[in-house]
């Protein structure tokens, strides 16, 4: 809630426990909780996320789903929305312990200052 009241997100929708699967390539037996955000109308690039996983192997294994992610994402946006690649550039994704953060936004380094 912090992040999108401090940073401008387009038509931000939440992603449910149902779509983890589909959208990030692992399920909700992976997470305890999380909360996690996507553009509404998927033209813009801007998503992010928090994930409590389970346990530490689950918390890499949602990190390395998550980098899998931004690759893709990245190779969707280049042509697709070339001026919103500037929202990958330092973008954030961090493990520690068992959470996991990501943002790409406009400004991820107030992202990384927030959920960091």
């Amino acid at each position: 809630a912090e992040l999108l009241g401090a940073v401008e997100f387009p038509s931000m929708v939440e992603v449910s426990a149902d779509d983890l699967s589909a959208r990030y390539g692992f399920g909700s037996d992976k997470v305890s909780s999380f909360s996690a955000y996507v553009c509404g109308s998927g033209a813009m690039p801007d998503e992010f996320g928090v994930f409590e996983a389970a346990d530490e192997t689950s918390a890499a294994e949602i990190k390395t789903a998550l980098e899998s992610r931004i690759e893709n994402q990245k190779e969707l946006y280049t042509d697709y929305t070339p001026a919103e690649m500037y929202k990958f550039d330092g973008y954030l994704l961090r493990q520690d312990g068992t959470t996991v953060a990501y943002a790409i936004c406009a400004d991820n380094t107030a992202a990384e200052d927030i959920l960091g």
